[in-house]
């Protein structure tokens, strides 16, 4: 049971971080095509990608993380793990604000800038797996 609950907490967690790398590079080609007809099809795809795909996806992955804590899985590494996961929660929150201002007509980031908030979360993805895969301390 413990190997299936962690099989999907780890399916729910990668799709919930491909959609916080994407989503930072669909507002970019928002950006780019900034007066065109096509900036409401990115406004739809950076919808329904926050609000169908990764935030039910990280929903599913903490509840199940959660779960499998109740199945062992403790050490020092834990809260650490966990401390990486509020940040990468609050990132998500920080995106669901940029696509808010991303409607409304106001976000003012320039490309650049979104280019490199779409790599914010691969260092804290590589830091949670590393410490899940090792269990350091």
């Amino acid at each position: 049971m413990a190997l299936f609950l962690k099989l999907l907490h780890i399916s729910f967690v990668s799709i919930w971080l491909a959609g916080a790398v994407y989503l930072p590079v669909i507002f970019r080609l928002h950006r780019r095509a900034h007066g065109t007809e096509s900036t409401g099809r990115y406004i739809e795809l950076a919808r329904r990608l926050y609000f169908e795909l990764m935030t039910p996806s990280a929903v599913i992955a903490v509840v199940l993380g959660t779960w499998l804590i109740f199945f062992g899985f403790e050490g020092g590494w834990l809260p650490v793990k966990l401390a990486l996961v509020l940040l990468l929660a609050l990132f998500h929150l920080y995106c669901g604000r940029l696509l808010l201002l991303l409607e409304k007509g106001q976000m003012a980031h320039r490309a650049g800038f979104l280019g490199l908030l779409a790599m914010a979360p691969v260092p804290l993805l590589l830091a949670i797996v590393a410490l899940a895969v090792t269990k350091p301390f």
